[in-house]
């Protein structure tokens, strides 16, 4: 996108942070609880567990939605405001909030680069390891576990960088032991594992696949979009449960907007005519989760002068990418 373009944009869907819109997501996610822990004083068995498990997906990743949002600033008018409510919500997605922040932040600042972006750094590895990688990974990736978005947070959770955040990690373990005494380990077990496939189906495709530079190369926002995917699903579902994640190529043109902007300013790209990767909803995953995970990790490193070519410039019509 040419900076003109982007200016344009700005100046049309400005940056607005509402308070009054993360009041109504904390109040919204109390009333789920409070339904989930009146379902489960119901006598209903395995079809109650599996109600409550699938209530209790949907604000594990509600909450990685408003954590992500609290690493833009994008929650509060207050800084201080802000950093708190993202570090409690960090606490219900598993991930310790400032260590990632550190890491996603730089990831924007990185993306495209293979090298220095830490979300992505791991594909050199599966290159310089010729593409061979644990028959773990292998079979998991065959047979649909989400081992890949565990590991992801081990990762995380191994990045922590002061007390502070390691209290924020026992925290999420003595949240996890609450809500089994409240709502039962089966339904939480069956919870986290729905919410780690939602992981792997919903935020793998946004970079999964897409090419990657080498070296000290760099990428404004402006350019970013060569690089990630965008999601279409149901705006009922986008905006109650995802937060307009999904909408990741708008995100990253724009990475301070509230997720509630990201319809605005998809609508006025779109509107400018720029050729976007993009798939509808699980389409990307379900085609490319039949392939070897060695295959979909040769597609992030194609020959140097497809790369050449400014994104804006690009002639081809719209394709799932």
């Amino acid at each position: 996108m040419k900076n003109p373009l982007h200016h344009e944009i700005l100046r049309r869907v400005p940056r607005v942070i509402r308070n009054q819109v993360t009041v109504r997501h904390v109040a919204g996610d109390l009333i789920l609880w409070t339904a989930l822990l009146g379902i489960r004083a119901l006598d209903g068995g395995f079809f109650v567990s599996l109600l409550i498990a699938c209530g209790l997906a949907a604000f594990y990743f509600r909450s990685f939605g408003m954590m992500h949002e609290g690493v833009h600033s994008a929650l509060a008018t207050s800084r201080r405001w802000n950093n708190a409510v993202g570090s409690v919500y960090g606490i219900f997605c598993f991930l310790p909030f400032r260590s990632w922040q550190d890491v996603h932040l730089r990831h924007h600042q990185w993306t495209g680069n293979v090298e220095k972006d830490p979300s992505s750094r791991i594909l050199l590895q599966f290159k310089r390891d010729g593409y061979r990688t644990s028959a773990l990974v292998i079979w998991s990736w065959k047979n649909w576990v989400p081992v890949l978005a565990f590991m992801q947070h081990i990762v995380f959770w191994k990045a922590t960088k002061s007390k502070s955040e390691l209290f924020f990690v026992a925290m999420s373990v003595l949240s996890l032991g609450l809500s089994i005494l409240a709502l039962g380990p089966v339904a939480v077990t069956a919870g986290l594992l729905i919410y780690l496939y939602m992981v792997e189906i919903i935020n793998f495709p946004h970079h999964l696949g897409m090419p990657q530079f080498e070296g000290d190369a760099r990428f404004p926002a402006t350019d970013q979009a060569r690089f990630t995917r965008s999601c279409f699903y149901p705006k009922w579902f986008a905006h109650s449960v995802l937060l307009n994640f999904n909408l990741h190529t708008e995100h990253h043109l724009f990475p301070a907007h509230p997720w509630y902007s990201l319809d605005a300013l998809h609508t006025e790209v779109d509107g400018a005519g720029l050729l976007l990767n993009r798939c509808e909803a699980n389409e990307w995953i379900l085609k490319n989760r039949a392939k070897p995970i060695e295959t979909i990790m040769r597609q992030t490193f194609p020959p140097a002068i497809e790369l050449a070519e400014p994104f804006h410039e690009r002639k081809a019509t719209r394709k799932v990418a």
